[in-house]
């Protein structure tokens, strides 16, 4: 029993050291290969870059564009606020 253990525990090993030898034999591109995929990669990240910026560009132009209250407007709608929240709280009074 106890060589079938260790004939056991001796194949797991060999199997885990094959398996990662498998993985440095793999075929490398060449380096001509390598330079076109880096020169694709670039291209795309400068178009994403340039569509990002186009888009903080236009956002920044919405903004501006966006109605601002004015203090008659906030004044009221603070009074609004209040005596929506005095409606929607219990009366407390006869607490002490």
């Amino acid at each position: 029993m106890k060589h079938f253990r260790f004939f056991l525990l001796l194949s797991l090993c060999a199997v885990g050291a094959w398996a990662q030898t498998a993985v440095s034999r793999t075929v490398r591109p060449e380096p001509a290969a390598l330079e076109q995929r880096r020169a694709e990669l670039r291209a795309a990240l400068k178009a994403l870059q340039e569509r990002e910026e186009q888009g903080k560009d236009q956002m920044f132009e919405n903004v501006s564009a966006i109605r601002h209250l004015s203090t008659q407007e906030r004044a009221d709608l603070r009074q609004q606020l209040r005596q929506q929240r005095q409606m929607a709280t219990p009366d407390n009074s006869d607490r002490p």
